[in-house]
């Protein structure tokens, strides 16, 4: 058993579209989001760790995740899942394969707005190549070697596919190796 971290390109992502509590201090920015037990999310983690919903059918733990970006000479980002319970917050410990598939699930909700963001673009008549290049601004993705090449690969193969295909069929996400 792991702590639950979060693949390093998505950190951007999350942090800029999830709700929740923002500090910055001393050239570091972290967010705090709260999953709503009710949410979609939870759930999944929910059923990764065998939680049973007691009396109310609603559970009485919350998740949070924890998300970092320090400014040094580049950005470190870091994103870490802790459970709340009771007031009690620790880190989420799973197995690998357990942690492998939360990050794939997030994965797929990256991709997802990738291509909503670039078709999006192409829809308001605007070069495809300047959409993927604002995508790649907008997340930080140059600081994990994300190209325009790379960003217009993972696009036209997704495209090959209906948009939520992703979540109906295992897809490979090894475009830069992570696991």
């Amino acid at each position: 058993m792991i702590p639950v971290k979060i693949r390093d390109h998505l950190i951007p992502f999350l942090f800029q579209e999830m709700e929740g509590t923002t500090a910055s201090y001393d050239g570091q920015k972290v967010k705090m989001v709260r999953l709503l037990p009710s949410s979609s999310l939870a759930n999944y983690l929910y059923s990764q760790i065998g939680y049973e919903k007691k009396n109310n059918h609603f559970p009485n733990d919350n998740f949070l995740i924890y998300l970092s970006i320090e400014k040094k000479t580049s950005f470190i980002y870091s994103g870490t899942i802790y459970i709340d319970k009771k007031g009690v917050k620790e880190e989420l410990y799973l197995p690998l394969e357990k942690i492998r598939e939360i990050n794939n699930l997030l994965e797929d909700i990256f991709r997802i707005s990738m291509v909503s963001f670039i078709d999006g673009v192409k829809y308001a008549k605007i070069p495809m190549a300047k959409g993927i290049i604002a995508f790649i601004e907008k997340y930080n993705l140059d600081e994990y070697g994300f190209e325009n090449e790379t960003i217009r690969k993972m696009y036209y193969k997704q495209k090959k596919k209906s948009l939520l295909s992703r979540v109906q069929i295992r897809s490979s996400n090894k475009v830069l190796g992570f696991f």
